[in-house]
């Protein structure tokens, strides 16, 4: 089975993992820090909630799907966390600037990590079976494969 960490709870983060959850997907999150309604919206979808640290140890992909402006921040955390000898795919779910984009990216390829760049088109999933489409770029089939079997 394969473990996603979806990185946050917000309506999408928490509507995605929630249908990986319905299509058999394990995922985890981290709540550190965050608002009750990101408990609530988390444990609504079925998440496992673990430490910093074991989010990222444990994932085979990571999703970050924060606000655009946190992207960059987001991507920091991860770096200063992450075991470089169990790194997941860090999938960076967030619409923003190609300048942003590459910057971001330097950070993984000087560590030897895999980055993929992710663009969510559509509104959060609904309970009608609505998803959005999570289009990814660069060499993904692996992942797009996964990711495609789930659902989104």
């Amino acid at each position: 089975m394969v473990t996603i960490a979806i990185l946050a709870m917000g309506e999408m983060g928490s509507g995605i993992a929630g249908r990986f959850v319905e299509r058999g997907a394990r995922v985890v999150t981290s709540v550190q820090g965050r608002s009750q309604a990101s408990v609530e919206r988390a444990k609504a979808a079925g998440v496992e909630m673990l430490a910093d640290r074991d989010v990222i140890g444990e994932a085979d992909l990571f999703l970050s799907v924060v606000p655009p402006a946190s992207a960059k921040d987001m991507a920091v955390w991860f770096l200063t966390v992450v075991d470089t000898a169990r790194a997941p795919v860090f999938i960076d779910c967030n619409a923003i600037a190609p300048q942003t984009l590459k910057v971001i990216a330097e950070g993984f390829a000087d560590r030897g990590l895999r980055f993929i760049d992710g663009s969510i088109i559509g509104a959060a999933p609904r309970a009608d079976g609505y998803s959005p489409r999570l289009y990814l770029s660069g060499p993904t089939s692996d992942e797009g494969d996964t990711i495609g079997a789930l659902g989104i």
